[in-house]
């Protein structure tokens, strides 16, 4: 496997990026570590590169990864099975890396006092006019608790 900053913030990575052969991993359960993110997106074509974002000190995974391939074909077949895949616990988010100073900020919402009987659709409805939605994550209920919590994540900085 090729080495280098998994980030996109070289050269290489960069360009990767730009050729579409460069994956960005979000949702890992937490076990999944850099070989068996490697085997779990193998099937799609040969892997240059790959690699769990983990804490230096701790080893523990931040739950996000990349994998670069040698094709653009490789990476587009690896998104369009893998995105929105359960592994484990967790549903993937699969989509092409961008360069660290390209990648999206802000566009992560947290939210929480919405009505216990508020569906994932119902969810949707409302915050959908501020902008286009790409992923809604509503957390399991805490049955001591008498709100729902959820994350938004929204396509562009302006909605969130």
């Amino acid at each position: 496997k090729k080495k280098g900053d998994p980030r996109g913030g070289d050269l290489a990575a960069a360009a990767a990026c730009e050729e579409k052969r460069r994956l960005f991993i979000n949702y890992l359960p937490h076990d999944v570590d850099t070989q068996r993110l490697a085997d779990l997106f193998s099937e799609f074509g040969e892997i240059t590169f790959s690699k769990v974002a983990t804490n230096k000190e701790t080893q523990h995974s931040y739950g996000f990864g990349f994998v670069e391939y040698t094709t653009p074909e490789a990476a587009a077949a690896a998104i369009a099975a893998m995105h929105g895949k359960q592994v484990g616990h967790k549903t993937l988010l699969v989509n092409l890396a961008k360069p660290r100073d390209q990648a999206p900020k802000k566009v992560k919402v947290f939210v929480t006092g919405a009505p216990v009987e508020g569906t994932e659709e119902w969810l949707k409805d409302v915050f959908t006019p501020m902008g286009e939605i790409v992923q809604l994550r509503v957390l399991e209920l805490d049955p001591r608790r008498t709100h729902r919590s959820c994350f938004v994540r929204y396509a562009a900085p302006e909605a969130a």
